[in-house]
């Protein structure tokens, strides 16, 4: 599902127009408790994770360390 979403938004920087709608899916994923690990191996995450700008890359960021203090 992670590369269809970064196949279609890619194009043309279109990920650019939807940053909260990401965020959100990256939100979800890390909420789901065991799925930390397969997201950080998955270089689909890795890679959506690499298209957030600025204050949304450092507050996803954040998301995955408070993530990875809740569950690991």
């Amino acid at each position: 599902m992670l590369n269809d979403i970064l196949r279609r938004i890619s194009a043309d920087h279109a990920y650019e127009q939807v940053q909260p709608q990401l965020q959100a899916v990256v939100q979800r994923i890390l909420a789901k408790e065991g799925a930390l690990e397969r997201a950080l191996s998955s270089e689909a995450f890795v890679g959506l994770v690499d298209l957030f700008q600025r204050d949304a890359r450092l507050s996803i960021c954040a998301s995955i360390m408070e993530a990875f203090a809740k569950y690991v």
